[in-house]
C-alpha cells in the first residue's frame, strides 16, 4: 500500500510497481526474483540520468513496501560535459567515460558506405579490461540501460539505418557488451528500430520487444513512444516472457488512468521566481531591461520568426476550431520550431514529443513557453519539491536545458521496464548472496 504522504498521482508510479510486485509473486518467490537482490547498472549515452533517478525512485518504493531490493549505478557514458556534470551531482561515485569509442583499443574504423564491413570492423576491435576512466578495475554491471542515437531510425535523421554513420555508436555498445558478457541488456529508441539489428550481432541473447509511451504510467500529458528491447543471455534463467509481465503491468496503470488529459497541474508547480528568473535570462539575451514582476504575456520575448509562427497558428486554430487558442480550455500547445507552412496544425491533446533543440513549447493559455523544468518534470523527473516527496526520492538536479530533456528516456517508462524484466529472472545463488 502507498505510505500516508505519498499521493496516488502520476509521480508515486514507482509505489504503484511496487504494489503490482508484491501481488505478482508471494514474498517466498520474490527473494528468487531479481528485483529483490542487489542488481548494478550500467549506461550508455546516460544524458541526465533517467535510469538513475528511476533506480532511486523504485528502491525508494519497493523498500518501503518491504521487498529487499538494492539497485545502483557503477558506470555511465555520455560526451556531454554538461550532462556529465549532472551525472556527477548525482552520483559523486559512478564512473563516467566520456566518449562510448573509449572502450576500444586500436583505431575506431569509420562508416565508407558498407554496414557489414562496418559490422566486422567492430567486432575485431579489443575491448580495454581497465576502466577508460580511470585506468582501475572496470565495474561490472549485471543490467545495462542504453538508448542509442535515434537520428538513423527517425524522420529526423531521415531513416537511412544502415547507411547512416551515426550507427557506428550502436555498433560499439552492441560490441562492447558482447564482450563484457552483460547478462541483460535493455535498448531503447524510437519506434521503427528495426530488432534485426541487435539480434544479428547479438546472437548470444534472448530478445523480446515492447513498445511503450508514457501514458503506460499514467503519465498522459506528452506524448513520446517509444521501442524497448530487453536481450537476456541465453545461459540466464528466464522464468516467463517480459513482456508479458509488461501488458499486465500496463494493463494495471491504463486502468487507473484518467481520460482526459489533465495538463493543468504542470505550470502549478512553477513559482513566480522560476518564472521571473525565466524570463529576465531571456530578457538579459536580448538585452531588454529586466523585471521586477512576471510580465503577462511573453510574445515581445520572442523572435521575428517566432512571432509569425505563432500568429499563423493562432490564426488556423480559430479558423478550424472556432474558439480562440487562448481561451481553448483543451491542452494546446504549439511548437514554435515548426512552420506551419511545412507542418500541419497540432491538434489538443498530449504534449508533442520533446527533440534535441527543436523550438520552444507555447502554451496559448498561459502567454508564455514552457519552462525546462516543466518538461522536465512531464518526463518523469522529480524537479519541483512536492514531486519529489510524492516519489519518495531526493529533489533532482536543477539545471537541465530542454535539449537535455528531448534526448532522455522517460522516467517512469525506465521503471516500468527495468522491473517487468527483472520479475522474470531468477537467480541461481542463495538470496543474500547476490553482487
Amino acid at each position: 500500500m502507498l505510505p500516508k504522504n505519498v499521493q496516488p498521482n502520476v509521480f508515486a508510479w514507482a509505489w504503484k510497481l511496487a504494489d503490482f510486485v508484491l501481488s505478482f509473486q508471494s514474498f517466498m518467490e520474490l527473494r528468487s526474483r531479481w528485483c529483490s537482490r542487489k542488481v548494478s547498472f550500467s549506461s550508455s549515452f546516460s544524458g541526465i540520468g533517467a535510469l538513475e533517478v528511476s533506480l532511486e525512485c523504485l528502491q525508494t518504493a519497493l523498500n518501503g513496501c518491504g521487498v529487499p531490493s538494492h539497485f545502483h549505478s557503477v558506470s555511465a557514458c555520455e560526451i556531454s560535459p554538461s550532462c556529465r556534470s549532472i551525472l556527477r551531482k548525482r552520483n559523486a561515485h559512478l564512473h563516467i567515460i566520456p566518449d562510448i569509442m573509449d572502450n576500444f583499443l586500436g583505431e575506431i574504423p569509420k562508416y565508407e558506405g558498407c554496414y557489414h564491413t562496418l559490422k566486422q570492423k567492430m567486432l575485431s576491435l579489443r575491448v580495454c579490461e581497465s576502466c577508460p576512466c580511470c585506468s582501475g578495475e572496470r565495474p561490472q554491471a549485471l543490467v545495462d540501460v542504453s538508448g542509442s542515437p535515434c537520428q538513423p531510425h527517425s524522420r529526423c535523421g531521415s531513416r537511412l539505418k544502415e547507411n547512416d554513420s551515426r550507427i557506428v555508436f550502436l555498433l560499439a555498445w552492441m560490441c562492447l557488451h558482447k564482450h563484457l558478457r552483460t547478462p541483460v541488456l535493455i535498448h531503447e529508441n524510437v519506434v521503427g528500430f528495426e530488432e534485426r539489428l541487435l539480434t544479428e550481432v547479438l546472437v548470444e541473447y534472448h530478445c523480446f520487444q515492447l513498445v511503450l509511451e508514457p501514458a503506460d504510467a499514467r503519465f498522459n500529458l506528452i506524448s513520446r513512444k517509444r521501442v524497448y528491447h530487453i536481450l537476456i543471455r541465453r545461459d540466464i534463467q528466464v522464468l516467463q516472457s517480459p513482456v508479458d509481465v509488461f501488458r499486465r503491468l500496463a494493463a494495471l496503470f491504463r486502468a487507473q488512468s484518467p481520460q482526459d488529459i489533465d495538463w493543468t497541474w504542470l505550470p502549478k508547480l512553477v513559482c513566480n521566481e522560476d518564472l521571473l528568473q525565466e524570463e529576465n535570462a531571456c530578457r538579459r539575451r536580448k538585452r531588454l531591461p529586466t523585471v521586477t514582476v512576471v510580465s503577462p504575456d511573453w510574445s515581445i520575448l520572442l523572435t521575428e520568426k517566432q512571432q509569425g509562427y505563432l500568429a499563423a497558428a493562432e490564426s488556423k486554430w480559430l479558423e478550424k476550431h472556432g474558439v480562440t487558442a487562448k481561451f481553448d480550455s483543451r491542452c494546446v500547445v504549439f511548437n514554435l520550431g515548426d512552420n506551419l507552412q511545412e507542418r500541419s496544425l497540432p491538434r489538443p491533446g498530449p504534449l508533442p514529443c520533446f527533440k534535441h533543440n527543436k523550438g520552444i513549447l507555447w502554451v496559448p493559455r498561459l502567454s508564455r513557453w514552457l519552462t525546462h523544468r516543466e518538461r522536465a518534470a512531464a518526463m518523469g523527473f522529480p524537479v519541483f519539491p512536492n514531486l519529489a516527496r510524492e516519489a519518495g526520492c531526493a529533489l533532482s538536479c536543477l539545471d537541465i536545458t530542454s535539449s537535455q530533456v528531448g534526448n532522455s528516456f522517460h522516467v517512469a517508462n525506465c521503471g516500468m521496464v527495468v522491473v517487468s524484466t527483472l520479475l522474470c529472472l531468477q537467480h541461481p545463488l542463495p538470496p543474500d548472496s547476490c553482487v
